[in-house]
């Protein structure tokens, strides 16, 4: 009887420290994809949509810190989709509504 005990108590202190460690490399990862992000500029880790929607400025931001980054800038995934989002949302009527004047014309 009192080895079924142990035997109980051995396992759920195995099962307790596997789930400790599971939720240490959930964490690890975690910081990672932070870490990673914040190294891609001041408004990395967006997607394209994003990029569109903020174009004028945010957008703006990010392209000129990745044009000053130089050739690294090439592999950042943020970076590239910075330029296409500020494409897309300068192209956008909603996004980027063509200028009236005074007069009503365009």
């Amino acid at each position: 009887m009192s080895r079924a005990i142990v035997l109980t108590a051995v396992l759920i202190a195995v099962n307790t420290l596997s789930a400790c460690s599971s939720s240490d490399d959930a964490i690890e990862q975690i910081e990672k994809e932070i870490s990673s992000t914040g190294n891609e500029g001041p408004y990395g880790g967006h997607s394209i949509a994003w990029y569109k929607t903020h174009w004028k400025t945010e957008t703006t931001d990010q392209r000129k810190w990745c044009r000053q980054q130089g050739e690294v800038a090439e592999r950042m995934q943020s970076c590239s989709d910075a330029v296409i989002g500020w494409k897309q949302g300068w192209n956008d009527p909603k996004t980027n509504p063509p200028k009236t004047w005074d007069d009503g014309s365009r």
